[in-house]
């Protein structure tokens, strides 16, 4: 068995310039993951804090409730081509998880709020 696989000529010269064009992107868009995560928790923060929402935050559901982005932590992210998806939540506020979305190709984030109704147990039977 070999151990590794090398993949046939004509397929690395179509495969290979992309991987590396790809790289250089995500190379020129200074992907740092810590960088991301550290803005998805702040993105997060800000809103709950009302910074970004024109009606003063939440509706004034939130009114005594001032956050940092140390008050949030990250669920589960992904990196994909230059663009992001974080999943956060918090302990302070229960049932409330947000999702951050970077588009980096339109330089765009996109912030989603969810909350939990309810949470059910449905047994599968796979027959």
């Amino acid at each position: 068995m070999a151990d590794s696989y090398e993949a046939p000529t004509f397929l690395n010269s179509v495969v290979q310039p992309r991987f590396e064009a790809i790289q250089a992107k995500l190379k020129e868009a200074s992907v740092d993951p810590d960088r991301w995560l550290k803005l998805a928790k702040k993105t997060v923060s800000d809103s709950v804090n009302g910074i970004i929402h024109d009606d003063g935050g939440r509706l004034g559901l939130m009114e005594w409730l001032e956050t940092t982005p140390e008050n949030f932590y990250i669920v589960s992210y992904k990196f994909t081509l230059g663009s992001f998806k974080a999943m956060v939540s918090t302990d302070i506020m229960d049932g409330y998880y947000w999702e951050v979305t970077y588009n980096g190709p339109e330089e765009e984030l996109y912030l989603d709020e969810y909350i939990k109704n309810y949470n059910v147990c449905i047994p599968v039977i796979i027959s």
